[in-house]
């Protein structure tokens, strides 16, 4: 005979191993994909372009794995500057980040081993649309199976020649229909009209900083973002202010 004590016995296991089966799921490690894309045109002073470059390096040498991933994720990641002159070019071939020593030998192919930019800009015109379409290929033609991909543009204009924005737009719109999304930064007096366009049909987002002094705070913010899918600091308080003014 089944007592009400055997009930609530059987009740609190099933809920037990329903909260340990919760717990799991919440830490499953995750296969990352992706391709950042550093603008090398000339509208960007070699002082500014060396930030942007120096940025990214100081944010892979700095605790990569601990700050942005949890033990078993993987990070495959390239990265390429895009210009007119030099083209679309790969600076970094794709690394398997698995935990800060493998991130900061990524981060190491940005900058030295004091901290400055060993990139050489390439100058000339802003091809985003070749650009997108090269990260594009380059992720479709990895190999593997991954839990999500992106590709990471920063950029400080609007694309040159004018045929690169609408091939920019479709070009992104075509990575996310194969899994791919598309995000941006964009530095100074960028055509924010054409950041939401392009991240829009990426299935992305986009964020801005004033300068090049402020980029790489928020190419922090943007990183966090891509890859734990949580916003942070000013960018979670602008959000919630638009919420608020809704309510109102």
């Amino acid at each position: 005979m089944t007592t009400g004590r055997d009930i609530k016995k059987k009740v609190v296991g099933a809920v037990a191993v329903c909260a340990v089966s919760m717990m799991g799921a919440s830490v499953q490690a995750k296969d990352i994909a992706g391709v950042l894309l550093v603008d090398g045109s000339g509208s960007i002073n070699s002082g500014d372009f060396a930030l942007q470059v120096e940025a990214y390096g100081k944010i892979f040498k700095d605790s990569f794995f601990t700050n942005y991933m949890n033990v078993g994720d993987s990070l495959k990641v390239a990265a390429y500057q895009f210009s007119g002159l030099g083209g679309v070019v790969q600076e970094i071939g794709f690394t398997n980040i698995t935990d800060d020593a493998s991130a900061a030998t990524f981060g190491a192919g940005f900058t030295s081993v004091g901290g400055t930019s060993i990139w050489n800009q390439g100058t000339g015109t802003t091809p985003t649309g070749t650009a997108t379409q090269v990260a594009k290929d380059a992720l479709l033609n990895l190999g593997g199976s991954y839990d999500s991909m992106f590709i990471d543009v920063s950029t400080d204009g609007v694309p040159v020649p004018d045929s690169q924005a609408p091939l920019a737009i479709a070009q992104a719109a075509d990575a996310f229909a194969n899994g791919i999304k598309v995000n941006a930064i964009g530095v100074g007096g960028v055509d924010a009209a054409f950041l939401a366009a392009y991240t829009t049909a990426g299935g992305g987002f986009f964020l801005e900083a004033n300068s090049f002094v402020e980029f790489e705070d928020t190419l922090r913010r943007k990183i966090n973002r891509e890859i734990t899918g949580k916003r942070k600091g000013k960018e979670r308080n602008k959000k919630e202010k638009k919420r608020k003014r809704k309510m109102k």
